[in-house]
């Protein structure tokens, strides 16, 4: 805690003008699709710092395995004299709000993530990211093309979608002919683009 503190207030001397601030982390539990991924990491990134401008490349890291992950929201320390008007809407992703809230904060400056992973996860059944269901991922999907126009590719919307209904219907052990049917087309496109996703599959073989 004490290393973490010390790394964000630095950081914010360092860039004074950024609205917020997180750092990489690591798993105590869970976490096993960033460890087959990201080697274990919450995000990738090339050097110490990531410094965030633009909100297409942070959305798109949300919705992709491939755009290399994110920071955990519980790692964010905020500059309050930037952001002290934002509030986080329900009615803007639902359950996954939390990512229209820090791509909002980019309108008052900057992002600065931390290549250090000064925090640690713990992934568990009774955390919110378990309860969210269908209108929350859909919710998310109805925000971005309404407020991102035709911005980001409707492969990146697609894989979000596909990652979640296979996860939802998955662990309810129920799988809809809807949802097979957009399974099947969508695995072989993924599996030619996405780096991520051949590495999730083959680890999944491997182990058998």
């Amino acid at each position: 805690l004490n290393n973490y503190v010390k790394r964000i207030l630095e950081t914010f001397q360092g860039f004074p003008e950024a609205s917020a601030i997180a750092t990489n982390g690591d798993f105590i539990d869970g976490g096993s699709v960033n460890k087959i991924i990201l080697g274990g990491n919450q995000f990738k990134c090339d050097g110490e710092n990531l410094v965030l401008k633009d909100k297409k490349p942070l959305l798109e890291r949300y919705l992709a395995w491939d755009s290399g992950g994110v920071a955990s929201f519980s790692s964010y320390a905020y500059n309050m004299s930037k952001i002290n008007d934002l509030r986080a809407d329900f009615n803007r992703g639902r359950h996954y709000c939390d990512a229209f809230f820090v791509i909002d904060a980019l309108d008052k400056g900057e992002i600065v993530w931390i290549n250090e992973p000064l925090v640690s996860i713990r992934q568990h059944n009774e955390q919110i990211s378990e309860g969210c269901g269908v209108r929350d991922y859909k919710s998310t999907i109805t925000t971005i093309k309404k407020e991102f126009k035709g911005e980001i590719s409707n492969y990146y919307i697609d894989e979000y979608r596909f990652r979640n209904l296979f996860y939802r219907s998955r662990k309810k052990n129920h799988l809809p002919f809807p949802v097979i049917k957009f399974s099947l087309k969508m695995i072989p496109l993924l599996f030619f683009r996405s780096k991520a996703f051949r590495k999730r599959v083959f680890a999944v073989f491997w182990k058998r």
